[in-house]
């Protein structure tokens, strides 16, 4: 199992941000991923198939100072070699907390200044 977080820049493109295990993905695999976030728009929570794996990703936004939307666009993704015994609703409970986590960090960040 891998999880990867990716980070839309506007300016740029996107990418991934971290992965772990680091240097585990290719770089076919990790820009494939990366572009993910642009099929992401309709529906925050879905599954791919990238290669030997199959990504369970989500989209999501936190407050941002830097963008003129104030907001960041990111991706959580969670990408398996395996079957998964896991229930593709199991993994989108956890992977909207650690959004919420994010969000509330980004939160607190954002008072303190």
């Amino acid at each position: 199992m891998i999880i990867a977080l990716t980070y839309f820049n506007r300016d740029i493109e996107p990418f991934i941000y971290y992965s772990y295990p680091e240097n585990i993905l290719d770089d076919q695999t990790t820009e494939k991923l990366a572009y993910l976030i642009f099929d992401s728009f309709f529906k925050p929570f879905y599954s791919k198939k990238i290669g030997n794996f199959k990504s369970i990703n989500f989209h999501f936004e936190i407050n941002s100072e830097w963008t003129y939307s104030h907001k960041e666009l990111l991706m959580v993704s969670v990408l398996f070699e395996r079957e998964i015994t896991s229930t593709e609703s199991e993994i989108e409970i956890l992977l909207n907390d650690f959004a919420s986590m994010l969000q509330t960090e980004n939160e607190y960040s954002d008072e303190e200044n």
